[in-house]
């Protein structure tokens, strides 16, 4: 019987409370994102960064060495989620400096099967969601307290007063109304307080590695869901499509593909194989990327939020003046995020010198970086932790 009381409680709790995130019918405001003629995608004739941070994550110590997964940015730390979900969390301050690694177990403040983490603003305390609790410390990874929470979540993020918390209801009952993914609202003791179950049942029921919440201004988060098209948000207590993303006709229809298998099907069948991989926005540009099933290929694009124009991703400048840049990873504050690994350029050197093509990745003339951001980006070593590149369009 106590295997199933969270489950009981889980259910009065959804359908006897009285939520107060309510659904916005009024779609006439959302943004429409046409990426359905990309012959008129233009490209940058120059690099179109205002400005260029450039952090490099301290390797001091083997302790120190990450699986980069997640970033997060604080008021005075970066944390890094490692690639598993059996990896740590590894904390350094804001110039890369290396601090600490949450400890990994099942003791006190001790970690195991981390989903996400994120820093709350109000509280100056990094969280972690881990199994069925979140787990509080102060920024610098200090162990506080932590809370059960009675529902699966595979992401969250702080709110004033309290969390958000993208649940896959499904994992409790696969017959019961919560088979539905729901937007689970709960204060700071994770005690629920409303709940939104947003989405059907012709949805596929597992997640992408891009963060599904992104915080732009205390109490507004955006919401960018895996194979959904629309981008939606949280902000006074309402959720509401808040973009659209029209792709068609390269767009996956995922209606009625419910397993594992049916989607494999159809994506081996389907010559319109793309999906929303993610977005991110700043208060210059909207960052959309497409994600092509069945293999590695996507498509990344900018739009101007001024002027509505829409550009690729890539962007060219010859590598002895600028890194090659991948997809931009997170937003904090007004900079696009970007990881550089020091393996990436050991893969493409190896790759053009078995085929007589001499490569350096030294940047030697450039207009774009101080000499300090070229030195740092020259010194990385193959042993070393990634660069984290910030770029503001």
């Amino acid at each position: 019987m106590k295997k199933y009381l969270p489950i009981i409680l889980f259910s009065l709790l959804l359908f006897s409370c009285s939520s107060s995130l309510k659904n916005n019918q009024d779609n006439s405001n959302i943004d429409i994102i046409n990426l359905t003629d990309l012959k008129n995608v233009s490209h940058w004739d120059s690099l179109p960064f205002d400005s260029v941070k450039v952090i490099k994550l301290e390797t001091s110590t083997d302790d120190s060495y990450i699986d980069f997964g997640r970033v997060l940015f604080g008021k005075n730390c970066i944390y890094v989620l490692e690639r598993t979900q059996t990896g740590s969390v590894a904390i350094f301050d804001i110039n890369g400096k290396f601090i600490k690694k949450l400890i990994k177990g099942n003791g006190p403040g001790e970690i195991s099967h981390v989903y996400a983490v994120d820093f709350d603003n109000e509280t100056n305390q990094l969280v972690v969601l881990q199994d069925n609790k979140i787990i509080k410390y102060d920024e610098y990874g200090n162990f506080i307290e932590d809370r059960q929470i009675i529902f699966p979540s595979i992401d969250f993020v702080c709110i004033p007063g309290g969390y958000l918390f993208y649940s896959l209801s499904s994992l409790f009952n696969s017959e019961s109304p919560l088979y539905q993914k729901a937007i689970i609202k709960t204060d700071k003791d994770c005690y629920i307080i409303s709940t939104d179950i947003y989405d059907d049942n012709n949805r596929l029921r597992f997640s992408a590695d891009h963060r599904l919440f992104q915080k732009v201004k205390e109490g507004e988060v955006l919401i960018s869901v895996p194979f959904n098209d629309t981008i939606f948000k949280y902000e006074s207590n309402l959720i509401s499509p808040y973009a659209f993303l029209d792709y068609t006709p390269t767009k996956l229809d995922v209606c009625d593909h419910n397993t594992i298998q049916s989607f494999n099907d159809l994506v081996s069948s389907s010559t319109k194989n793309y999906y929303n991989g993610g977005y991110l926005e700043t208060n210059n540009f909207k960052y959309v990327f497409l994600q092509k099933c069945g293999n590695d290929d996507s498509e990344g694009y900018f739009i101007d939020k001024n002027s509505n124009v829409i550009y690729d991703d890539y962007i060219f400048v010859p590598m002895e003046e600028f890194p090659t840049l991948g997809i931009p990873i997170a937003v904090y504050q007004n900079y696009f995020v970007y990881e550089l690994e020091p393996s990436d350029d050991i893969v493409v050197s190896e790759f053009l010198s078995k085929r007589g093509i001499p490569y350096s990745s030294k940047i030697t003339k450039t207009k774009y970086l101080t000499q300090e951001q070229i030195d740092i980006l020259n010194n990385i070593g193959a042993e070393d932790n990634p660069i984290l590149l910030l770029a503001k369009l």
